[in-house]
This record gives structure tokens, sequence and C-alpha cells, in this order.
């Protein structure tokens, strides 16, 4: 049975965009990663752009739906 990932990536500023630190290259890493290992897959991508990593998860909408998907295992 191949094993499932998702990738989580969010960046708040410009400056990190600049930094290379922009949403396509953290997928890209993922993708990298996944890739690597063993009979794995991405199964979903969560993505906040634009929120601030001191948020709490209430307050970034694409972590707090892949925290209630690890809660409802879905």
């Amino acid at each position: 049975m191949p094993r499932v990932y998702v990738c989580y990536q969010r960046v708040s500023t410009e400056e990190q965009v600049r930094s290379g630190y922009s949403l396509e290259a953290m997928l890209e890493k993922c993708r990298y990663y996944v890739k690597a290992q063993e009979d794995a897959t991405i199964v979903k991508i969560y993505e906040d752009g634009g929120y601030s990593g001191t948020l709490p998860p209430s307050k970034r909408p694409a972590l707090n739906q892949l925290l209630e998907d690890l809660k409802n295992k879905t």
C-alpha cells in the first residue's frame, strides 16, 4: 500500500517570495521529497499564501482545513 503525503505551504510576505520561499518553490521541494520516498504519493496540497505564521491555525484557512481533515481522517 502506498504511503500518502500532504503538502502544506505558507508565505506571508513578498520578501519571502523574493528570497526563494515562494509557494511554488515550497511545492517543488515537497514533490521532490515525496518522489524520493519509496511507493509514496501526494494526495492533497494545502496552501496559505499571505498568512503570517504567527497566526493560530483557526486564522489560517488551509492549515485549519488540514487539521480538520486529519481529525476526520479524510
